[in-house]
């Protein structure tokens, strides 16, 4: 055989590769099998918070070969959602937000009913949203042109108020599909820093859906909360309380005084005692408003009432903005909103919550921190996450998870000008209109850097510095339609999977020794190291395992053997011709191989169209299949060739040359009568 030593070391090599990257899966599921142990409670169930926080405290420790756990979960072998579960979901893309964008946010009332109307018609509509709102708009509008509408600063260049209603639907129907495509890619970036293997992402065609599958996700509301949130980053100076307390003290009166006649309202009461407590009341709201009191007393009595009201749902706390209890929360959005309301506040003021409930609990309640941000016209925030130019996740001082950002040129100059402004005061940074932290600012901050601290766990620092890499979606999102395949259908899958590949390679087995004897196991040691190879580059690779895939294993198995017959049957015309056993095997493989290699390639690009133009599992099964044909030419062909030889010479130094005939009592002049 030529290149013997060649195809020895060869096989050495990928051997050697093989068992190396392999290891890393027999890591990995040891770490799993320790983290499932550790968060196993008495009951036997699993708790897969504690299994995530074992998995996260060793996330970044080297634990093996110089590796440390999320590299080796990152090169173990790989399994695809139909084997070992995962999450299915169609997101949605909200046209309306962006039509809404578009125009400004118009109060027009034509643009509002038209809008409202398209969004009702949808619900038994096949029409796409922009075509309901046109012929909505068509409807109500009385001949007014939608430049009126959509002329603005924001379409500045794109239309103007001469451009005619064809121009302005041509525009809107771009931007709505830009805006579309654009959270598709910012999607697919989230989900490709989120470190799912093989994920399927896709745009459905003629709709503003996406479908994305994540096999190994176990924790599903996570992922939801990555995709479907906005990330829209904001930077924005604190109001302390001392600022906006006045306001404070009008909204106790006002809660006081609402409260007082809702009383009166449930009661019907007309007696005197009462008529005197609202007429108090009602003097001391006057005064609260006016600013003014007859006397300390009537000053103090404005004081106690208005604080009566205000504590039923608010109350400071210890860093000097205001607490509300989670129950509450709903109300007290509910009054803020309030016109009345918000004229006792600042223009430029808005309350917002911080990102979580204060793990305390305050009279047996939980709360939620509230702050009381300043925004600019508009409500428009100091500086915005369009600045960002990196955010990863890392550790600080104390080694407590925090999210470092960096900023371009020009969000390094504001944050510097902003930061030089407040120092000594508080600068929050909102993302999805939530305060995630609202640091002191101790100096002037040059470089465009900043952290966002918190009590965050290692996972949920990744991911929020995955959302802000990625950007912010250009509209909203909502999941229209999930399905969780959970690890008990995934190892179902995984049994009858392997099972019928056991099967098929036992029958494969029994069949090559019943028919060739000897030369049968030649090709069964072949056979084996083919299915060696296989998953041994599937990790190399980082490709994918599927259920399909394992379809495409045992075809390929199937071709390899076929390989081995072609060689065998061309081995047995040589020796009924007179040759000798070593020239018989010889020429035998020399003149199947060129048979193999047409069989092969051409089902190779049969799988290479299947990568190229499919996903999930029917592309899983185009990687295996390519994968198999090839280490099963190398494998059929050459491996065997060098067993076979040295098989052969043992044979032949032996003297037992004749009983190599390559047939056995059960194939021998099997089909012989039928073709002479």
């Amino acid at each position: 055989m030529k290149n013997k030593s060649i195809t020895i070391w060869l096989t050495v090599a990928i051997s050697i590769l093989c068992v190396f990257f392999l290891t890393y899966t027999w890591k990995a599921n040891s770490i799993n099998d320790a983290a499932v142990k550790y968060a196993t409670g008495a009951d036997g169930k699993v708790t897969p918070a504690k299994r995530q926080n074992y998995i996260d405290s060793l996330w970044k420790e080297k634990v093996f070969l110089g590796s440390t756990t999320e590299e080796v979960f990152k090169r173990q072998l790989q399994k695809g959602l139909d084997l070992q579960g995962g999450l299915h979901v169609i997101l949605e893309v909200s046209p309306i937000e962006v039509i809404k964008s578009l125009s400004g946010n118009s109060i027009d009332p034509n643009f509002r009913k038209a809008l409202a109307n398209a969004t009702a018609a949808q619900a038994t509509s096949s029409e796409n949203i922009n075509k309901l709102f046109f012929d909505e708009f068509a409807k109500v509008s009385n001949g007014q042109k939608l430049a009126t509408i959509f002329a603005n600063s924001t379409n500045r260049g794109k239309i103007n108020f001469q451009s005619s209603d064809a121009e302005v639907k041509r525009m809107i129907d771009t931007e709505v599909e830009e805006a579309i495509d654009r959270s598709y890619k910012i999607i697919r970036s989230r989900v490709d820093k989120f470190g799912v293997t093989n994920p399927v992402i896709q745009r459905i065609p003629g709709s503003g859906r996406i479908q994305v599958e994540l096999p190994g996700i176990d924790n599903p509301e996570r992922v939801k909360k990555l995709l479907t949130g906005a990330a829209k980053l904001e930077f924005c100076e604190v109001y302390e309380m001392q600022s906006y307390s006045p306001g404070l003290e009008q909204l106790g009166a006002y809660l006081t005084n609402k409260d007082i006649e809702a009383k009166i309202a449930a009661t019907k009461s007309t007696t005197k005692s009462l008529a005197d407590t609202t007429k108090g009341a009602k003097n001391s709201l006057e005064s609260a408003l006016a600013g003014k009191g007859t006397n300390k007393k009537d000053s103090a009595s404005a004081d106690s009432t208005s604080q009566i009201g205000l504590a039923k749902l608010f109350f400071p706390i210890g860093n000097g903005d205001l607490g509300v209890y989670i129950k509450d929360t709903a109300k007290v959005n509910e009054i803020l909103a309030r016109p009345e309301v918000r004229q006792m506040f600042p223009s430029d003021l808005s309350f917002v919550y911080d990102k979580k409930a204060n793990t305390e609990t305050k009279g047996n309640k939980d709360f939620v921190e509230m702050y009381a941000i300043k925004r600019l016209t508009g409500g428009r925030a100091a500086l915005d996450g369009d600045v960002m130019s990196d955010a990863r996740q890392d550790f600080d001082e104390m080694r407590k998870v925090e999210v470092t950002m960096s900023m371009n040129s020009e969000g390094a100059r504001k944050w510097k000008n902003i930061t030089a402004a407040n120092i000594g005061k508080r600068v929050a940074i909102l993302l999805d209109n939530s305060v995630y932290s609202a640091p002191v600012v101790n100096g002037e901050i040059p470089n465009g850097r900043s952290s966002i601290t918190g009590s965050f766990s290692v996972e949920e620092g990744q991911d929020l510095a995955n959302v802000l890499k990625a950007g912010k979606l250009p509209a909203p999102t909502r999941i229209v339609e999930e399905a969780y395949v959970g690890p008990s259908l995934g190892k179902e899958a995984i049994n009858q999977g392997y099972l019928s590949m056991a099967f098929g390679v036992a029958l494969v087995v029994l069949f090559m020794i019943l028919y060739y004897g000897n030369p049968g196991w030649v090709a069964n040691i072949a056979l084996l190291f083919n299915i060696f190879f296989i998953v041994g580059v599937l990790v190399q690779v980082t490709a994918v395992l599927t259920l399909p895939g394992i379809a495409g294993i045992v075809l390929t198995l199937g071709m390899a053997v076929d390989a081995n017959v072609l060689i065998n049957e061309r081995i047995k015309e040589e020796l009924h011709s007179g040759k000798g056993l070593l020239a018989s095997i010889n020429i035998g493989y020399e003149k199947a191989l060129s048979a193999i290699i047409d069989g092969n390639v051409t089902t190779i690009l049969i799988g290479i169209i299947l990568i190229i133009f499919s996903a999930g599992s029917v592309k899983g099964f185009g990687v295996t299949l390519c994968i198999g044909l090839i280490t099963s030419v190398f494998t059929s062909v050459f491996i065997s060739h060098v067993i076979m030889e040295w098989l052969d010479k043992r044979v032949i130094a032996a003297g037992n040359e004749k009983k190599m005939t390559f047939e056995t009592f059960i194939s021998k002049d099997l089909f012989k009568k039928k073709y002479q």
